[in-house]
């Protein structure tokens, strides 16, 4: 089997519990090359701990490796990296937010092509076998008219601390903390614009937490053609919108509290089925997602759960990026989809803010 030669860019929380196991499982896949963080010390020391021979605070001297691919998690924005990979013909493998403003993601979505790279985008949620049985079970219920979802959590660290001893940064340069802070201040004023900071804490929410859903939603029902509405309360913490589509519309609910809570929850409903799908936290490894289903049978109602798999869905994901490099195949999660993912995010924070309906453009 191809291996493929990848440098990680960005060494945090779900680096550490998911991405570099994950690599390092599938070694005969991936050899991890080269590593990267803002933090020297924390660079060091997962260079250590996996034994890979380049270790830099540079993202730019990674990509001289000479690599075939990068992963890229990093929380501020991440075009200027995602860009510079594809002009140095690497593969790139991006979490989620792909980009903080719809003409970055375009940007990044003309890019990939235009080098002959893979760009996908870490929704790993779409890799999750539940995940691909719910669209089975979708296709086959009749017409949607309706349905909820919603996402609300608590803290990930309160989950974090049971599983692993997080590597926390050391010593960051100051000027390059002070850089990341004012290329999130630009990205959010170019997004949309000048907004009370309830509409920022929104956008930010929708881009790291919602972005999931949203993806997710895209692949079981298409894409919307308006936000009807959306509220906004508790500094932004809050958010609920509703999405109208073709033939029906349905809410979406995201919110935040202080305790050890996870709550993510797709429910589709036709005329005669109801397809529910039912996620763990992401950090809890291997737990399954349940996949339930109620449907009329003659005069009785059934009802029947799933777990399609105990597969984790982040290292599927990454065989699904392996696949796409040495196969030339195109990601289940691409840019486009993204690019037309935070197009949406934007007319929903339009629509809280002028307190009307937004059009999306069709697939966007």
């Amino acid at each position: 089997m191809t291996r493929v030669r990848v440098g990680v860019i960005g060494l945090g929380r779900v680096t550490q519990l998911m991405h570099l196991p994950h690599l390092r499982d599938l070694d005969d896949r991936f050899e991890i090359a080269g590593v990267c963080d803002v933090s020297p010390e924390l660079t060091r020391l997962m260079a250590g701990r996996y034994h890979v021979p380049l270790a830099t605070a540079s993202y730019r001297d990674l990509l001289r490796a000479e690599l075939d691919a990068v992963l890229v998690a990093v929380t501020v924005p991440p075009e200027d990296i995602v860009a510079d990979a594809l002009a140095a013909r690497a593969h790139v493998f991006v979490e989620k937010p792909m980009a903080w403003t719809p003409a970055q993601a375009r940007r990044l979505t003309a890019a990939a092509p235009a080098a002959g790279r893979v760009l996908m985008v870490g929704f790993m949620k779409r890799y999750d076998p539940a995940y691909r049985l719910a669209q089975r079970f979708v296709r086959e219920m009749g017409q949607v008219r309706g349905g909820t979802v919603r996402c609300v959590l608590g803290p990930n660290d309160l989950f974090v601390r049971d599983l692993l001893r997080l590597a926390a940064p050391e010593v960051v340069d100051p000027d390059v903390e002070r850089a990341g802070r004012e290329a999130a201040a630009s990205r959010l004023l170019e997004a949309i614009g000048e907004v009370p900071d309830e509409l920022l804490g929104a956008y930010r929410g929708l881009l790291f937490l919602a972005s999931h859903d949203l993806s997710m939603l895209r692949g079981l029902v298409g894409p919307p053609h308006e936000v009807s509405s959306t509220s906004v309360w508790h500094g932004g913490r809050w958010l609920s919108t509703t999405l109208r589509y073709e033939h029906f519309s349905l809410t979406y609910t995201m919110g935040t509290i202080a305790t050890r809570h996870f709550e993510e929850r797709v429910e589709l409903y036709a005329d005669t089925h109801t397809v529910r799908l039912t996620f763990p936290s992401p950090f809890l490894r291997h737990a399954p997602t349940i996949v339930t289903r109620e449907y009329a049978d003659g005069r009785r109602t059934a009802q029947e759960s799933s777990v399609a798999s105990y597969e984790e869905a982040f290292r599927l994901e990454l065989e699904h990026f392996h696949d796409c490099i040495v196969g030339g195949g195109t990601p289940d999660t691409p840019a486009a989809d993204a690019s037309a993912d935070i197009e949406l995010m934007v007319a929903i924070i339009r629509a809280a803010a002028s307190r009307r309906p937004q059009s999306v453009a069709v697939g966007g």
